[in-house]
């Protein structure tokens, strides 16, 4: 897995997918595709994953997670994240794992973006995403111990 949300302008689904929303404007949807692809939605599938499967989310937990509202975000906010999507759009991201294993710069830029719109400071920003890609990292880890073990 490289990401957990796509984006296209045409209107697609793949084999799969979980949803699909089309009555989307572009905007919100490159804005909500970057959330979803973010350090922090990623941690909320980790955290609510049905047993020790986590690409397993039900519907009922889907219903209870945050999400980004694009529409409450102001206009300049919201040309930081549409840019910030147009300056990643054609970058070959690695596997989620390998993306926790060493830095990888967009999901850095993507993190980095979404809580500065939050409102935290610099040095928050680089503790929280620290203590944060740990714990993926380490979650990851334990996912993978368990595939292992079970081959």
């Amino acid at each position: 897995t490289i990401h957990l949300c796509y984006y296209s302008s045409t209107p697609t689904a793949g084999p799969g997918m979980t949803w699909v929303a089309s009555n989307l404007k572009d905007e919100e949807a490159k804005i909500l595709c970057l959330w979803f692809n973010s350090s922090f939605h990623l941690a909320q599938i980790l955290l609510n994953k049905v047993e020790d499967v986590w690409v397993d989310v039900h519907r009922y937990i889907l219903e209870d997670l945050l999400v980004l509202d694009p529409s409450a975000l102001h206009k300049e906010q919201r040309e930081l994240l549409t840019s910030l999507f147009d300056s990643l759009r054609n970058i070959n991201f690695p596997s989620l794992k390998s993306q926790f294993d060493e830095p990888f710069h967009a999901r850095m830029e993507i993190d980095r973006a979404i809580m500065e719109i939050l409102g935290f400071e610099e040095a928050e920003i680089n503790r929280m995403l620290s203590e944060l890609y740990d714990a993926i990292k380490t979650e990851f880890s334990i996912l993978h111990n368990l595939m292992t073990e079970r081959s």
